[in-house]
């Protein structure tokens, strides 16, 4: 039987991350003891976060390893406990010493869950620049990684663990852009930089997630503050909105992650 928690929530995948968490609240309940997560998204994050907050007796945190970091691991514990200051949770820079440059995050991605490792145990993954990368990994993992993990696309591969992510690795360009509306294939468009038959027909495909969340409907209003994810091209973030030009469309901010 679903709890009653979750009978607000209608996606089903939802539902079974947000059924593990609850299973974790419960032992934290019982055992009086730190229970950690695995990775989740920030959509995930932020709604495991409501939920447990309005559980008596219990608080919860949550870290991803570095300030800015998006995937991250929750913290359940008794509120006769102080918020933990350290997590199950490794850093590593990731070299590559031959091989093809300019590797992308899809080729880290890929190469590290290609060992068998699953998404929920990994955490962000830094581009640093064009020969490396810094990985974030649960505790349980690091030993496994440290082994096997020997390449990365073809190209031999080192791993070194590091204390933190440096904020200046994280490589985005921002662009100031007009669009007559806020409308998800004009933003996608604009942010990815194709064209607007191309991004209706990734986002009619499936392609394209906004906080998250997969969206399929091109005329979907898109608010600041929204991340937006597409298959194949990566991330955009919509910053703000600044004002209107002269001809009355919207001037936007976006910035796209490389």
């Amino acid at each position: 039987m679903m709890d009653k928690r979750l009978n607000h929530i209608k996606d089903s995948a939802d539902r079974q991350i947000l059924s593990r968490v609850l299973d974790l609240a419960e032992k934290a309940m019982v055992s009086k003891k730190i229970v950690y997560s695995d990775f989740l998204s920030p959509l995930h994050v932020s709604m495991a976060e409501d939920i447990i907050r309005g559980m008596p007796g219990l608080s919860v945190s949550s870290s991803g390893g570095y300030l800015e970091a998006e995937r991250k691991i929750l913290s359940i514990y008794p509120d006769f406990k102080n918020e933990p200051q350290t997590y199950p949770i490794q850093i590593y820079r990731v070299a590559v010493k031959s091989g093809n440059p300019s590797l992308s995050h899809r080729d880290y991605l890929g190469s590290i869950m290609g060992l068998g490792i699953v998404r929920e145990k990994l955490g962000d993954i830094v581009v640093i620049d064009e020969m490396s990368a810094a990985v974030i990994v649960q505790e349980e993992m690091a030993d496994f990684l440290c082994m096997n993990l020997t390449k990365i696309a073809r190209a031999n591969a080192s791993l070194k663990q590091i204390d933190t992510v440096d904020s200046s690795w994280i490589d985005y360009q921002e662009n100031v852009c007009t669009v007559t509306s806020l409308r998800l294939d004009l933003i996608v468009a604009q942010g990815f930089h194709i064209p607007r038959n191309k991004a209706e027909k990734l986002i009619r495909g499936e392609s394209v997630k906004v906080d998250w969340k997969t969206v399929n409907k091109p005329g979907c209003q898109v608010n600041a503050g929204s991340m937006i994810s597409c298959r194949g091209y990566g991330r955009v973030a919509f910053m703000e909105q600044i004002g209107k030009s002269k001809k009355g469309k919207n001037q936007v901010k976006l910035r796209r992650y490389r």
